[in-house]
């Protein structure tokens, strides 16, 4: 297998990942951005933990982008989450010695995070212990910790539980990606798919947007079918446009865990620009089936323009959060892609 990974990167090198302006095939999906934004930066760049990673990803233009109208408090509830999920995360990628230096080590870390994030969380309290939290022994989840107290205030045990299902899910698949990563191991398009639901992070932020925009939506629109659509969907978009931008960055790790290079694999003639345009129909086909659902949706709302309104509210935040990280990508140090731009809004990207 670790031939095959080599062979892989081995057809990438020095090769022109060819992007086209994603916004334009997402068609009249909003882009907005926070008016907190001033206010934000100073208070996530004074973050003690890993400053210069935090000060390189511009956190609080991330949030500001995804959740453009968010209010002050939810707004740097937001920016703790996203330095937690990505610190986190980069912590187990990167093999940290001390804490993901061999596969048991990484699947206690992820363990013993999740058992951290319930108690946070409000959802299970130490036995005998009258409730009280103890401390995780990894000191990103402090940050996580902050992120849940906001919630706790703000929302009833059954949100949280759904948030924690989500966290639960997402560490459990970060658990396999990482065994992936450890015996470079390369999944199929499908296992990789079915991955990156997880380890996206993205279901854990739309368990909580409703959180975000000071909106309630009832627990049968919530299991609806159509809601799960919606979800995975979004889920999906985001994850294409985050592989399309991270590519050249996962290339210069040796990790080609991307859905760029996986669909490369399928063939051994299939060249780089077929990629991008069969992962460019897959982004058309996931729009269509989120409009679809939401249109399905909307209509079982009947005459309820609270509910309908507070839907619309949860939609367009789906919508942010797939063209705010296309913002994001694209001014971001953590990608460096503004001197990749052409005219029209696409990259020319060297892998």
């Amino acid at each position: 297998m670790a031939d095959e990974i080599d062979d892989l990167l081995n057809r990438l090198s020095g090769k022109e990942l060819h992007v086209p302006n994603l916004l334009t095939i997402l068609g009249n999906w909003q882009t907005d951005i926070n008016s907190h934004l001033g206010q934000l930066r100073p208070s996530v760049i004074n973050n003690p933990e890993k400053i210069s990673k935090v000060i390189d990803c511009d956190f609080a233009l991330l949030a500001c982008l995804i959740c453009p109208n968010a209010g002050w408090e939810e707004i740097q509830s937001f920016s703790v989450f996203l330095i937690w999920i990505f610190v986190w995360d980069d912590d187990l990628d990167l093999a940290d010695p001390e804490i993901a230096g061999t596969k048991s080590e990484a699947a206690a870390y992820c363990r013993e995070s999740a058992e951290s994030a319930q108690m946070s969380l409000g959802l299970s309290p130490q036995e005998g212990n009258s409730g009280v939290k103890m401390r995780s022994p990894f000191p990103i989840m402090g940050l996580f910790d902050k992120f849940a107290s906001s919630l706790v205030d703000a929302t009833d045990q059954e949100h949280r539980r759904r948030l924690f299902a989500e966290i639960e899910f997402y560490i459990s698949e970060v658990v396999t990606e990482h065994a992936r990563q450890h015996d470079r191991a390369l999944p199929n398009v499908d296992e990789y798919l079915q991955m990156r639901m997880g380890t996206s992070g993205m279901l854990v932020f739309l368990a909580f947007s409703d959180y975000m925009n000071k909106i309630q939506l009832p627990e049968w629109i919530m299991q609806a079918e159509e809601m799960t659509t919606l979800k995975n969907e979004t889920t999906k978009l985001a994850m294409f446009v985050n592989d399309i931008y991270s590519l050249q960055k996962e290339i210069m790790s040796g990790a080609p865990q991307n859905i760029v290079p996986l669909l490369l694999n399928t063939s051994s003639t299939k060249t780089l620009d077929e990629c991008m345009e069969e992962l460019t129909t897959m982004i058309c086909v996931s729009v269509q089936k989120f409009e679809e659902a939401l249109c399905n949706l909307d209509a079982a709302t009947g005459e309820d323009r609270t509910l309908h309104n507070s839907l619309h509210v949860y939609a367009d935040n789906c919508r942010t959060l797939v063209t705010g990280l296309i913002e994001w990508s694209k001014k971001t140090r953590r990608y460096s892609l503004d001197q990749y731009e052409v005219r029209g809004g696409g990259f020319k990207i060297p892998l």
